[in-house]
């Protein structure tokens, strides 16, 4: 796809929500740019997140509220930068505003996932996702990728984290996360990968659907409201026992004493946040037996 076409999609998703509240969006893409090395829904879903945060960050600053997005590219690689006029970022977090779960949003308004997910689907792809040095006021964020350059050698596709190998039969996957990112983000992975999957959003959802139909695979969220993975879990030891030697866990807990003594017993593989598409291929093949047997 062209950095040009990234913008357009992405602008055509949000541009109701920016006008709303009332950020102005600049858009400077250079003419004649070669097409990026990349997924398009992917890098749609990137550009989305770091233009819906610039404008969280603008809501409750003054007009003009303005984000400006440029693209540009040397030799090897294109750089889209989405830059906003708001309050910046604090020296004493820029350190840290790309570690999983870390937000400054209110409470109830953000689990911090984004920027963490959205750092590893771009190094999944032999880029980086960068907090460009402050200058003057808000914040700059560099998305920097490789230029597409030979049409008969596509992306390589463990490079790009979105497998072209789709399984032959279809394997379906249960996928319990109570964060809809998360859910969103192993759906659209899923698919790329050629599973077919069902996403729940608890625990109790989870085991209704396993007492009216098999799966070949679980992927749970550890900490759930309700029912957690841990009791979902042992309630499947007693109700579908088969099923627990090809259930894996997804969670940013693993160094707490419960999750760990948790872990420790179940000895169930971990797929921890954040995660790129080739870490669940992995995991997946390590779950589930070679389709074609």
């Amino acid at each position: 796809m062209t950095a040009q076409s990234l913008v357009d999609a992405s602008m055509s998703l949000l541009t109701y929500s920016m006008r709303t509240s009332g950020v102005t969006v600049e858009h400077s893409v250079a003419p004649d740019l070669p097409p990026l090395a990349c997924d398009q829904d992917q890098m749609i879903q990137v550009l989305t997140n770091l233009l819906t945060n610039a404008r969280h960050a603008l809501e409750e600053r003054p007009q003009p509220r303005c984000v400006r997005l440029t693209a540009r590219a040397d030799n090897e690689w294109a750089y889209i930068e989405v830059a906003d006029n708001g309050p910046g970022i604090p020296d004493a977090i820029r350190s840290r505003v790309f570690d999983p779960f870390f937000t400054t949003k209110p409470v109830g308004e953000g689990t911090g996932i984004g920027l963490a997910v959205s750092r590893g689907m771009v190094e999944a792809h032999g880029g980086s996702l960068s907090l460009a040095p402050p200058s003057g006021e808000g914040a700059c964020f560099v998305i920097r990728l490789p230029l597409f350059r030979d049409e008969k050698h596509p992306i390589d596709p463990d490079a790009a984290g979105a497998s072209q190998n789709v399984t032959q039969i279809e394997q379906t996957v249960l996928v319990v996360d109570d964060e809809p990112e998360i859910g969103q983000l192993l759906a659209e992975m899923l698919q790329k990968l050629g599973y077919l999957f069902d996403v729940k959003v608890s625990g109790e959802a989870a085991q209704a659907a396993l007492m009216e139909r098999d799966y070949d695979a679980v992927l749970c969220d550890l900490r759930l409201p309700g029912l957690d993975g841990a009791a979902l879990y042992d309630w499947m030891a007693e109700h579908r026992p088969h099923l627990c030697e090809r259930t894996a866990f997804i969670t940013a807990d693993t160094l707490s004493a419960t999750s760990h003594r948790f872990l420790v017993r179940a000895g169930r593989p971990v797929l921890e946040k954040p995660f790129v598409p080739a870490e669940l291929q992995k995991l997946l093949a390590q779950l589930l037996p070679d389709p074609q047997v």
